[in-house]
């Protein structure tokens, strides 16, 4: 599971994977690893102090493949720990993870309890992307400005297919792009989906996309078949905005 959060101290963004997850619905909080501070931190779904309630943290990847599931006796030896250690009890009834961390009942309590947890003090690994040698992840500008050179900044190439699916916590949007000329052909995955708007050409016969805009800030995507100094949603063509974005070459 990988997650966009927003972290109030610094008015900014951060991308981390989850490492557990607590309670459900709008109620769930995250335990995530902030690279900021290096710190292990539990943060809320929902920010309920503002007038206008908004999400700390949205989904990008939903899939939770190697979490466990621990409900009520199952968490008897964190409720031991807690009361043998001199830790309060926090009474939670739906918890799931990795089991480096809901087997780690001093880690519990203390994320309980002070809400951040040094990296370098537990022993519980960095999670990397199940499906990194599937496809290479674009986190930085500078890994999109590599994209766009290896794919030729998208010059003359074809938007063939875009196919775009929801799971109810997430939205995926993915477009296959061909440059038989340049480049071969990509697929690219933009993953958190927040807009997508696709124009078709005034002329039917002509849908080779000239230039092409690739930004990456606030931990976000916007892709643009046009050439943007920035971010655009009011750009009348075609674009895509996304928490995040992955790619590979099918050609």
């Amino acid at each position: 599971m990988f997650v966009r959060v927003f972290e109030q101290k610094r008015n900014a963004y951060y991308r981390s994977m989850v490492y557990a997850v607590l309670g459900s619905g709008l109620e769930q909080q995250y335990i995530v690893l902030n690279p900021h501070t290096h710190c292990f931190e539990l943060v809320d779904y929902l920010d309920d102090q503002s007038q206008s309630p908004r999400a700390f943290v949205d989904v990008i990847q939903s899939e939770c493949s190697g979490f466990l599931a621990y409900h009520g006796a199952q968490m008897l030896k964190y409720k031991h720990f807690c009361k043998t250690n001199g830790y309060e009890f926090a009474d939670i009834q739906d918890l799931k993870g990795y089991s480096e961390v809901l087997e780690n009942s001093e880690f519990l309590a203390d994320i309980f309890a002070n809400k951040c947890v040094p990296f370098e003090t537990c022993e519980i690994p960095e999670k990397a992307f199940p499906d990194a040698a599937q496809w290479n992840y674009i986190l930085t500008q500078a890994d999109g400005d590599a994209f766009m050179k290896q794919f030729s900044g998208f010059h003359d190439s074809i938007l063939e297919t875009v196919r775009y699916c929801e799971d109810g916590q997430s939205a995926t949007a993915y477009a296959v792009f061909k440059n038989c000329e340049w480049s071969g052909a990509a697929e690219l995955c933009f993953e958190g989906v927040q807009m997508v708007k696709i124009k078709l050409p005034a002329l039917a016969c002509f849908r080779n996309i000239l230039d092409a805009s690739l930004i990456i800030e606030n931990e976000s995507v916007f892709w643009a078949d046009a050439s943007l100094k920035k971010a655009d949603e009011s750009y009348d063509g075609s674009f895509i905005r996304a928490l995040c974005l992955k790619w590979r070459k099918i050609s």
